[in-house]
């Protein structure tokens, strides 16, 4: 539904869609133009969560336009969906078809990603991994911390093998796709 904002409702007034997604309290992103036509696979996703202000309390982060987002309400959920999504196999899935500058809500026409089950172990711990590579992630980032990027790529292999496990990838087909995915980020390998 689209509604004119504003109030002299002119001609060239601006036109708002936001829809209940916009205010869910979770949010699974990743960037529609992730970079330049390089072919070099760079699509990952993030978890946005509520925010904290001590004047506002609490508050649901909104993206802008150039984020796609998965809305969800829970947060265990949000961190699931990240992992299989930011894990090597579905790097590769999406890197076979899509371009840095077009990586829309076709990622979720194309990747199965298994409902959520809240009492399956192996769903919850694929949640709990995704959550701690966010806190590594951010430590590295912020602080260029060595350590947290090498507990990172741990934390990333344990995503990948048991996310090739739930697809029914064996160790040797994984090990193929991060070959693969390895090649089209740095070019030929040995």
């Amino acid at each position: 539904m689209y509604k004119l904002a504003g109030k002299d409702k002119i001609w060239y007034g601006l036109y708002v869609n936001i829809g209940e997604y916009t205010f869910a309290p979770y949010k699974v992103v990743w960037k529609n133009i992730a970079g330049k036509i390089s072919g070099k696979a760079e699509f990952s996703a993030a978890v946005l969560t509520p925010v904290y202000d001590k004047f506002l309390g609490r508050k649901e982060i909104i993206p802008n336009v150039k984020l796609m987002l998965i809305p969800l309400e829970n947060e265990i959920e949000a961190y699931y969906v990240c992992s299989i999504l930011n894990s090597s196999l579905i790097q590769l899935i999406v890197a076979s078809y899509a371009i840095e500058t077009g990586i829309s809500t076709h990622v979720t026409e194309n990747v199965y990603i298994p409902q959520f089950n809240g009492k399956n172990k192996v769903h919850l711990k694929l949640s709990e991994l995704s959550k701690k590579a966010h806190e590594l992630a951010k430590k590295y980032y912020e602080q260029n911390d060595l350590v947290a990027k090498e507990e990172l790529k741990k934390v990333e292999e344990e995503i990948d093998k048991i996310v090739a496990e739930i697809y029914g990838i064996t160790d040797e087909e994984l090990e193929e796709i991060k070959k693969t995915l390895k090649i089209l980020k740095e070019g030929e390998v040995e």
